[in-house]
């Protein structure tokens, strides 16, 4: 094996290992923090919410731009 043969592959490895690091890092930062936070979505709620007029914001924006 040559000697640029065998950096690429050193260099593959550390790759590969850094990688695979920042995953399981990933995995365990959601697994504390955010794993346990669950939004219970009501459909009819989001579908009131989806289909209903523009809310307070938007009409004051548009009144004002009148």
């Amino acid at each position: 094996m040559s000697k640029s043969n065998a950096d690429n592959r050193r260099l593959q490895r550390e790759i590969v290992a850094v990688i695979v690091f920042k995953l399981i890092l990933l995995v365990l930062i959601w697994q504390f923090f955010f794993s346990a936070n669950r939004v219970d979505v009501n459909p009819q709620a989001a579908e009131q919410h989806l289909l209903s007029a523009p809310s307070s914001a938007n009409s004051q924006a548009e009144a004002s731009s009148d």
